[in-house]
């Protein structure tokens, strides 16, 4: 950090808010001479869209697809599968990136990432044709491949902060970020439309079994098919605010701008705040996301189509929340309202839904069991929700007033992630300042992709053993470091300050 005499930043802090410097502005846009690329960030918002999908779109429909393969399969290898995604999306991220920087290239990685995505869903389209003992681990491959080829939203989101002017930043990265959390999640919302073909469906040339599970897989292929043809011959890559002539400078921490300012090495202490605020972000969604049929089953008697079906509308009504703040950020003066308190007040939602949804002790209704089978002694979820009497938690726990969840996971959640992952994008971006952002963004990504492989096989095993109790304990903890990291270093969470 330098001396307010010789140095310059985006933005001029005063009293402790942030001002736009508009002279600097038009100094970096000279470098490219360009003015925001509307065309393709587009393009990009499309591309995200269909990546938070691929995330999300399996989740409340897994686990009784998983049931319906293998009748032996337990919660904890529905865990492994979701984990198996993000483990694929941790290797994926920081590949794509730094492929994406060393080609100066955003559209070939994309596409190629869109290969690996069609794959894995086509492998998970086909599970039935494979043998109760081997199908969870297929689906683990079949996920592990989509989660590679997602890898690519890191490069997606480097391109967004990279093709705009500094001014607009905050927009284009509050509805890329959107973009993505809609699709998000509507993905289980997507899945319900394909509920009334039910579990049997039909057969198709002896090889595809076409159901409610695999009608999801088989239509994602096709959008792939067609986002390939169409990113390839559409997409025209403009950057701005990058020195073209240096990018072949080794010392990507000191290289000189065209106005003769020196980029210098970016805050580390900022970067890993807003990695770990994305990391927090991840976690959540994740858990919320893998937990949400069997924790529902459990409390609310739902069965497994219920579950499916209830949980979508319930996303679907969080997802509206999510997309209505994202454009408030983007369209009204809520955009200037200083990032860092919008980081806390979304992680304060956070903090909110864990304990709305701890058993708390004045939730006094209990669990019910589930129903037998007629005439067996045989507990089916497809026949009747309730908590298993395998769990010897089930007598303990107390059931969460339901409306207190709904309003909890629609509210909390729908205002508490876009008030986090907007600002936080932006933020990151410019602490990072004028330069190829793929491999950090990859950086970040593939941190965010580490909490997506923690999460469900965590939160799984807690749920299993515990309910709801140590899940969100957990989540109440790194919530609360967030908040404690955020305060702590709420002066170093500045946009990057450039040397003359």
């Amino acid at each position: 950090m330098t001396s307010e005499k010789n140095s310059t930043s985006y933005y001029n802090e005063t009293k402790d808010n942030f001002s736009y410097d508009e002279d600097l502005e038009s100094k970096l846009r000279e470098l490219n001479e360009e003015e925001t690329s509307w065309s393709s960030i587009y393009l990009v918002y499309v591309m995200l869209f269909f990546g938070g999908i691929q995330i999300t779109v399996y989740f409340t429909s897994m686990w009784p697809y998983l049931l319906s393969v293998n009748p032996k399969a337990n919660v904890n290898t529905l865990g492994w599968i979701v984990a198996s995604f993000s483990i694929g999306q941790a290797i994926g991220c920081p590949l794509f990136g730094w492929w994406s920087e060393k080609i100066k290239s955003t559209r070939i990685p994309v596409c190629f990432g869109l290969i690996f995505v069609m794959t894995g869903n086509f492998i998970y389209s086909i599970l039935a044709n494979f043998s109760s003992e081997k199908v969870s681990y297929i689906m683990i491959l079949s996920r592990f491949l989509v989660g590679i080829g997602s890898g690519t939203n890191g490069v997606l989101r480097a391109y967004n902060s990279t093709a705009c002017t500094q001014s607009e930043r905050r927009k284009v990265v509050a509805l890329g970020v959107g973009s993505m959390t809609l699709g998000a999640t509507l993905g289980p919302v997507i899945q319900t439309i394909f509920n009334p073909v039910g579990v049997n469906g039909y057969l198709l040339f002896n090889i595809f079994k076409l159901n409610m599970f695999t009608f999801p897989p088989l239509v994602m292929i096709v959008i792939c098919t067609i986002s390939i043809i169409f990113f390839f011959t559409s997409f025209k890559e403009t950057f701005i605010g990058i020195d073209e002539d240096n990018e072949n400078n080794k010392n990507h921490n000191d290289k000189m701008l065209k106005d003769k300012k020196i980029l210098p090495p970016f805050d580390k202490i900022a970067v890993t705040v807003c990695i770990y605020n994305w990391f927090v972000i991840q976690t959540m969604a994740t858990n919320v996301e893998v937990l949400a049929s069997p924790l529902t089953i459990v409390m609310y008697n739902w069965t497994d189509k219920e579950a499916i079906f209830y949980n979508g509308i319930m996303l679907g009504c969080s997802a509206i929340t999510n997309f209505i703040n994202f454009l408030l950020q983007a369209f009204t003066r809520l955009r200037y309202v200083d990032a860092r308190k919008m980081i806390i007040t979304g992680i304060g939602m956070f903090f909110i839904f864990n304990i709305i949804n701890y058993p708390l002790p004045f939730y006094t209704e209990k669990l019910d069991y589930i129903e037998y089978l007629p005439n067996t002694t045989i507990e089916s979820t497809y026949y009747s929700g309730g908590c298993s009497r395998k769990f010897d938690w089930c007598e303990d726990t107390p059931r969460t007033p339901f409306i207190l969840y709904t309003i909890s996971f629609v509210f909390c959640l729908g205002i508490g992630f876009p008030s986090i992952s907007g600002p936080n994008g932006a933020l990151f971006a410019d602490i990072l300042g004028p330069r190829r952002q793929g491999f950090m963004q990859g950086i970040m990504e593939l941190f965010g992709s580490i909490a997506r492989a923690i999460g469900p096989v965590s939160a799984t095993w807690l749920f299993y053993h515990s309910g709801t109790k140590y899940c969100m304990l957990m989540q109440g903890t790194l919530v609360f470091i967030a908040i404690s990291l955020n305060i702590i270093f709420r002066k170093r969470l500045i946009p990057l300050q450039i040397r003359k």
